[in-house]
């Protein structure tokens, strides 16, 4: 049997096995097979995080490897990952907060242009998480209504910058801000009866 026939067989059974609903035969059949994207989806289903991340690797897919290795906990990988994918201000992030690498996050930030206020706010917010001050998460409070699609990524690494820093007060804040955004009662509940000890607690009011 040639290579390629050998190739074709595996890749039948990973078929088979997935329309089985076979999941972990069907992604080492796909690895064996020489079709690391087709397996990735598979170990990431099953919660097999740095696995998942691995074939996506092997796929030539740095950013959805990123994914699975953040979500796995293994932040010193997915910060490779994002940088060989291009997504700079994601690994400068990374190496400021989860890592505290503040130098190579300040060296990340200055390959970074600062094309839209997006941009603009995440870079002011990487800077703050690496002085470890929150001047940006006002900023990012005050622009809410007007921040568009990208919005929740940036609200995600505010509220962590206030917390990092211990400024409940900021954390508030920005809440206040996102009043009437998709999941933020809850979200709110959830950090005033862990901050505060009162999940009831009212938001506080933003000034116009």
């Amino acid at each position: 049997m040639s290579p390629e026939e050998r190739k074709a067989l595996i890749c039948r059974a990973a078929a088979c096995y997935e329309r089985a609903g076979l999941t972990g035969n069907a992604a080492q059949c796909w690895e064996d097979g020489g079709e690391p994207a087709r397996a990735a989806p598979l170990h990431r289903a099953l919660g097999r995080l740095e696995q998942a991340a691995l074939a996506h690797e092997r796929a030539g897919q740095p950013g959805p490897a990123a994914e699975c290795y953040a979500a796995a906990g293994n932040h010193a990988a997915a910060l490779g990952c994002l940088v060989a994918a291009g997504q700079l201000l994601e690994a400068a992030w990374t190496a400021a907060h989860h890592l505290g690498r503040v130098a190579e996050a300040r060296a990340l930030l200055g390959r970074v242009e600062a094309e839209d206020e997006l941009t603009r706010l995440s870079l002011a917010l990487v800077r703050d998480r690496c002085a470890r001050r929150g001047e940006a998460v006002v900023a990012i409070a005050d622009a809410w209504p007007g921040l568009g699609l990208g919005a929740p990524r940036l609200a995600s690494w505010a509220l962590a910058l206030a917390e990092a820093i211990d400024r409940p007060d900021l954390s508030a804040m920005l809440y206040a801000a996102m009043d009437g955004s998709p999941g933020v009662a809850n979200a709110w509940e959830s950090w005033a009866g862990d901050r505060l000890g009162d999940r009831a607690a009212a938001r506080p009011e933003v000034s116009p």
